[in-house]
């Protein structure tokens, strides 16, 4: 298993050529944001649903701290305007199936309805 680990991480490299001729080496990488979404090379968004969840945790921190006096109403239309739309981005691309990753997104919505 190594081995099959070493050449691939050391012998598939791929060069790109230029219009000028010149060739440029491309690497590869475990993790890249690409438009919002973090992406890693099993395609499995694991990191991606913790950066949103860590975000819209936060944003709902703030909403409390902020307003001392906030009714139900005014916080669920806060959480909706702003908790939501961070983890809605990019949903169908994303899309959490597995159990774990989908009671990690309904944590953060059960945060902002209390």
């Amino acid at each position: 298993m190594y081995k099959f680990a070493y050449l691939l991480t050391y012998l598939l490299t791929y060069t790109v050529s230029l219009c000028d001729g010149s060739a440029v080496k491309i690497e590869c990488t475990n993790l890249e944001k690409d438009l919002g979404i973090m992406i890693d090379s099993g395609l499995t968004f694991v990191e991606h649903m913790h950066m949103v969840s860590k975000k819209a945790n936060g944003i709902t921190a703030v909403i409390r701290r902020t307003f001392t006096c906030l009714d139900i109403k005014c916080f669920n239309l806060l959480c909706k305007a702003l908790v939501r739309s961070h983890l809605e981005y990019g949903v169908t691309t994303w899309f959490p199936y597995k159990v774990k990753d989908i009671e990690i997104i309904e944590s953060v919505q059960k945060r902002g309805l209390l």
